[in-house]
């Protein structure tokens, strides 16, 4: 892999996972639950929660690694935004996130992605 596909995996890594966070405890978030309804959460309960976020993730980035749009795209909200600190471009919208990501794939070799040491925290 060329050094400047590496140093683009990394930024791009980086900025992608922090959008994807927010954008799978969104997604993720099926009822809305209120302060009280917080309290009686059980642990178990909470660590499901944070095994399911790192599955997510771990299914996003597999996507992402086989050229698998469709099924990437399936965990993208339809109103996705994506920046980043060195990004001159506001990307609006799921179309324009699945358009980058396409480009992105095209213009790359050999997309890898691992997590190490993930913590997820629920609140």
């Amino acid at each position: 892999m060329k050094k400047q596909t590496i140093k683009k995996l990394r930024t791009y890594t980086i900025h992608q996972a922090l959008v994807i966070v927010l954008a799978t405890a969104i997604n993720g978030c099926t009822n809305i639950q209120s302060e009280d309804n917080i309290a009686t959460r059980t642990a178990a309960d909470i660590n499901q929660q944070k095994e399911d976020v790192k599955t997510t993730l771990v299914n996003i980035w597999d996507a992402i690694e086989k050229g698998d749009i469709e099924r990437y795209a399936s965990y993208v909200h339809p109103d996705f935004t994506q920046f980043g600190e060195t990004d001159p471009i506001l990307r609006v919208g799921k179309d324009e996130e699945l358009n980058a990501i396409k480009e992105w794939i095209k213009n790359s070799t050999s997309i890898h992605t691992e997590m190490e040491d993930p913590r997820v925290i629920i609140k």
